[in-house]
């Protein structure tokens, strides 16, 4: 991140600039490269199938936050009913993936996660997808819990 009055660095295509990080291409090694059709790829990304898998982590992470909310009495009059988490979902085909978004609901649910941190512990709180090892770093790999040659 530049400083203030700096100028911002050169994009690393790392950013959600909508294409893939090196032009698509993953080096294997030995020489051999994978490169993948982006446009292909941006569709799979895009398929309702993948929206529907990240509504429902997205919904499991609105429920967890809403049970783990403790408002402040001061403020939780201004929400009486209402819950204090939603969700948006965005798919935009001109954008690299659809994602969902979970996010207070009002100022009963911004002033709890200030307070509590309410999002953070539901993100902690709720199953990792199979194949992760903690919550959501990186898939187990092959032959447990480290990999060959891995050290401690």
């Amino acid at each position: 991140m530049a400083g203030w009055g700096a100028p911002e660095p050169a994009p690393t295509g790392d950013e959600d600039s909508g294409s893939l990080p090196n032009g698509g291409e993953i080096d294997l090694g030995n020489g051999h490269v994978l490169k993948l059709n982006e446009e292909a790829f941006r569709a799979l990304l895009h398929r309702p199938e993948t929206e529907e898998a990240i509504v429902r982590r997205g919904q499991v992470l609105v429920d967890a936050a809403n049970s783990l909310a403790a408002p402040s009495p001061h403020v939780s009059k201004l929400a009486e009913g209402e819950p204090l988490y939603t969700m948006s979902v965005q798919n935009d085909p001109d954008t690299t993936r659809a994602r969902v978004r979970v996010r207070p609901t009002n100022i009963a649910g911004v002033v709890d996660d200030a307070v509590n941190s309410t999002l953070l512990k539901a993100l902690d709180s709720v199953e990792a997808p199979s194949g992760y090892k903690d919550h959501y770093g990186d898939p187990i790999p092959e032959g447990g819990e480290h990999a060959e040659g891995a050290e401690e």
